[in-house]
């Protein structure tokens, strides 16, 4: 785990450090609905949550950037009455498609990172999305992250169970 950190680390700063001047550093914030996918673990009485993500990233050129993401969903609520929790930190890259000018863009994600709550696992976090660029400062998009994780629920070191949270949101970006 510490070295998923370390390299985490060393990606965003060479990232950062080689993203194409003209393109530059972003910060984004989204809103959004999440849907919980679970095969048989939980029985959810509720299995949608309203989820909050903050991000950061970089663009290399127009056409690809590298992000950081942390996503905080609310609780999911199980039959039992019991709240389900979970945080989620990936770092992704992102193809994009600038058209009419480069006011709009079609991106697609592709990361992996780390799911949390009273235990952990890895995830891997697949996106699309369409983008609107107001000016060269400020842009507003609307995405889809689907991700796709293993928990060890028993403790013996393997992925007990599959899951599935499937995100839509909106997001307000500025680009320095």
């Amino acid at each position: 785990m510490r070295f998923f950190k370390v390299i985490l680390v060393v990606f965003i700063f060479f990232s950062f450090g080689y993203a194409k001047r003209g393109a530059g550093p972003y910060l984004g914030v989204g809103y959004g609905k999440s849907k919980f996918y679970a095969n048989s673990y939980y029985d959810f009485k509720d299995d949608t949550s309203n989820i909050l993500t903050i991000y950061g990233g970089a663009y290399i050129n127009k056409y690809l950037s590298v992000e950081l993401n942390y996503y905080k969903p609310g609780s999911y609520t199980t039959k039992a009455n019991k709240e389900v929790k979970y945080t989620i930190t990936d770092i992704s890259t992102l193809a994009h498609y600038p058209f009419y000018h480069d006011k709009f863009d079609i991106y697609g994600k592709f990361g992996a990172g780390i799911i949390s709550t009273s235990k952990s696992g890895f995830d891997f976090v697949f996106g699309a999305g369409v983008s609107y660029r107001y000016n060269e400062i400020f842009s507003f998009k609307i995405g889809y992250d689907y991700f796709d994780f293993g928990l060890d629920v028993n403790g013996d070191g393997s992925s007990d169970y599959k899951f599935k949270i499937g995100s839509l949101y909106g997001g307000f970006e500025v680009q320095f």
